[in-house]
């Protein structure tokens, strides 16, 4: 990774998913976390929580994985199904790192918290899809980056780390 001033550019998996990434001031009226295509932005209280960077991470695989379709439904033509498929994919990664991809530490209730976080938040336009649509989606992603995808799921979260050291460091 290379930080240039406040700004980190970095790669997942061998150049294979380029991005940039720097902390943002903290907001109360904004996410924890955002990702705009390949540009990752943390709020500075969040600077050391490792989960975050990797659920912002998902979104830039996300983005390189079909860049046309990802700007399609996600700014042109907003399709909810894919909204919720995006999000389910990157809270579950998220949920195993912050419990180190121990799958006996996930109880029902993390999920239906983190479910209903992603219900109610107004920027994802989800607040119509059943909370048990959504659970379901969150076990399916969980899963899959616990079995067919836990390569890429470890390289995420190492690359998080390194982020982490890289944007931390003065």
């Amino acid at each position: 990774m290379i930080k240039i001033k406040n700004y980190v550019f970095g790669t997942i998996d061998k150049f294979k998913y380029p991005f940039i990434a720097r902390l943002i001031p903290d907001n109360p009226d904004r996410k924890i976390g955002i990702t705009y295509y390949f540009l990752v932005e943390i709020e500075e209280k969040y600077k050391n929580y490792i989960p975050v960077y990797a659920h912002e991470l998902v979104h830039v695989v996300q983005f390189w994985r079909n860049p046309i379709k990802h700007i399609w439904y996600k700014d042109i033509k907003f399709n909810k199904f894919y909204e919720l498929d995006i999000e389910s994919e990157a809270y579950a990664l998220q949920i195993l790192v912050d419990f180190d991809f121990d799958l006996n530490l996930i109880s029902n209730s993390v999920i239906e918290s983190v479910a209903k976080n992603i219900k109610n938040t107004k920027s994802y336009r989800l607040n119509d899809i059943l909370l048990d649509v959504i659970k379901a989606r969150l076990w399916y992603y969980i899963k899959k980056w616990k079995n067919e995808n836990k390569h890429l799921a470890y390289k995420i979260t190492l690359t998080a780390h390194n982020l982490n050291s890289a944007l931390v460091k003065r």
